[in-house]
């Protein structure tokens, strides 16, 4: 049983690596370049950009928002490389 294990081992192995690669490579696939996270600018929080919601940057007409409750609504930002949030993101269109 244990010279099985030693001999079956690596092609094993590499059968899971070369499955899980390919489930990887085929969710990136479906990934769309345009969709960006939408970050919530909060000046009293000890993180001022916190991420909230899924937008795009596609222009859709409305822009992206996040509610706290039904009646509030913050409208959300792209996180630019200097950890600011800046950047009008739209909604997403399903």
């Amino acid at each position: 049983m244990r010279k099985f294990l030693k001999s079956a081992g690596l092609p094993i192995a590499v059968f899971a690596l070369a499955i899980g690669s390919a489930f990887a490579t085929n969710a990136f696939k479906n990934l769309n370049p345009n969709d960006r996270v939408g970050y919530y600018f909060d000046a009293q929080a000890p993180i001022q950009c916190m991420p909230k919601v899924d937008c795009t940057i596609e222009n859709t007409g409305e822009i992206c928002t996040w509610s706290e409750t039904p009646l509030l609504q913050h409208q959300v930002y792209e996180l630019n490389g200097t950890s600011e949030c800046s950047g009008i993101l739209y909604k997403k269109t399903n």
